[in-house]
């Protein structure tokens, strides 16, 4: 009988999580439309933004089968969100060195300065 109450509760979470999917990206589609005439925004990115918002919502609904089933999730929301800093970081980490490539390829290029120039640095404000 434990079996037949645990298949129930995956059922019924799987149901009102698949609702909640499908009316949580309706909503945020008919959302990103409004604002993607306003901010010019191409419409990949708004199916990309539904679809990782669609994917996330699963992950947790997974999680939460998991975890009804007992299977011990801590570990697994411990990894997920130590994966998801290590990624943010390295696009930090990323984002650096490509802005100070750029700056070195500008400053390659157009030449503001030679050697033997005095230059003066101001104070940011």
């Amino acid at each position: 009988m434990d079996h037949l109450a645990l298949v129930i509760a995956t059922i019924a979470i799987l149901l009102v999580g698949s609702a909640l999917t499908v009316f949580l990206n309706r909503a945020l589609r008919r959302r990103l439309t409004g604002i993607e005439a306003r901010l010019h925004l191409p419409y990949d990115t708004v199916v990309l933004i539904s679809r990782g918002l669609s994917a996330l919502l699963w992950l947790c609904l997974a999680l939460i089968i998991l975890s009804t089933w007992g299977v011990g999730v801590t570990g697994m929301w411990a990894f997920l969100v130590s994966a998801a800093t290590a990624i943010g970081v390295g696009f930090l980490a990323t984002w650096t060195m490509v802005s100070n490539l750029t700056a070195n390829i500008f400053l390659a290029i157009w030449h503001p300065f030679r050697l033997g120039q005095s230059i003066e640095l101001l104070p940011k404000p």
